[in-house]
């Protein structure tokens, strides 16, 4: 008794008892300093750590007081406390595999601490009141697990097809007609995403495999040069322009004839705007002019009918009339005429 403290040499009455027992309690007592374990067994590992008891901590026998309030037992250390004692170290392996075992689907890669020094499995004498409830144990150590999974998902994703240019010298640089109609493939896109305790934190692209191949587009591609004129009909020049010989005298020919089939297409020499068509009674018969606004007009006389109206927008190309013999004419053709600001020029000199 001698060695104790004044405070305890005193005679230990029921309050003085009580006092003794709470100051015992506050200093978790300890005989002798702990054993760290190490144990992996089915994948689980529990780290080899030193509990840190100096014999400062430990207080000498009072009179056998320390020893009843200790136990000699395997305990668990998390984050330096005490988590739970048992009285085999299989039983708290086998409680660190069942935490971690709360988490194990087939999308787990790893279930384990943040740092591996907050779990310690020790054997050494520790106080009679800590916990030895297994259960509780698992489930306050579940807390402290980071669990990473991996989830794939797999998407079909159409795949837009591409369009093909082929170049042909035979046909005009504005025309592109489609030769080959493009359609889309489809593709299956798998993603990888890796999560920390259910919150992603990475998503990569682990494979992408083509299901349907997209079949490109083809189109053609003009590079010759439109002319700014094309012939108005399909025949041979059957009268040139200028002056011309004719019974009794001779005649100026303010265009050219083309022979033609009655009824053929009469086109537009030129992009313009229609402003004459209807019958003309100066000798044109069935007559259209066309405006193409740069100060040029062209004519287009002796039509059987008539396929457009005053103020028709045409392009190059386009059908205006049938091929007749009306107004001053001798047989079937087109009369084409090109004039250059009221002047009349001779079309050859710009149909190609």
């Amino acid at each position: 008794m001698e060695h104790l403290p004044a405070v305890l040499r005193r005679p230990l009455s029921t309050l003085g008892a009580g006092l003794f027992l709470a100051l015992v309690l506050i200093l978790a007592l300890s005989v002798r300093p702990a054993e760290a374990l190490e144990r992996t067994e089915d994948g689980v590992s529990v780290p080899t750590l030193t509990l840190a008891l100096s014999q400062q901590d430990c207080v000498e026998d009072a009179g056998g007081l320390t020893t009843l309030l200790t136990q000699d037992c395997y305990y668990l250390l998390l984050d330096g406390h005490v988590l739970v004692t048992a009285d085999t170290e299989e039983a708290l392996t086998e409680l660190v595999r069942s935490a971690a075992e709360l988490y194990i689907t087939e999308n787990t890669i790893s279930v384990s601490l943040e740092d591996n020094e907050q779990l310690q499995l020790c054997h050494g004498a520790v106080s009679l009141w800590e916990s030895s409830d297994l259960a509780a144990a698992a489930d306050t150590l579940a807390q402290e697990l980071n669990v990473v999974t991996v989830e794939q998902t797999v998407r079909e994703i159409v795949v837009r097809y591409g369009s093909v240019q082929v170049e042909d010298e035979n046909m005009y640089i504005d025309e592109e007609p489609v030769v080959t109609e493009g359609s889309n493939g489809l593709k299956e896109v798998t993603t990888q995403t890796t999560c920390l305790n259910g919150e992603a934190q990475e998503t990569v692209t682990v494979d992408i495999e083509i299901t349907v191949k997209p079949v490109d587009e083809v189109v053609m591609v003009g590079t010759k040069e439109r002319p700014e004129y094309i012939w108005p009909a399909s025949g041979r020049v059957s009268s040139h322009f200028g002056r011309r010989h004719v019974v009794g005298g001779s005649s100026y020919h303010k265009g050219i004839d083309i022979a033609v089939s009655y009824g053929s297409d009469i086109v537009a020499a030129k992009a313009g705007t229609v402003i004459y068509a209807q019958w003309n009674s100066g000798g044109y018969g069935y007559l259209v002019k066309i405006d193409h606004g740069d100060g040029t007009v062209t004519y287009y006389a002796h039509n059987s009918s008539l396929c457009v109206s005053v103020g028709d927008e045409v392009e190059q190309g386009d059908v205006i009339a049938k091929a007749g013999s009306t107004g001053n004419s001798t047989g079937t053709h087109c009369h084409f005429e090109i004039r250059i600001n009221g002047t009349p020029v001779d079309p050859e000199d710009y149909l190609e």
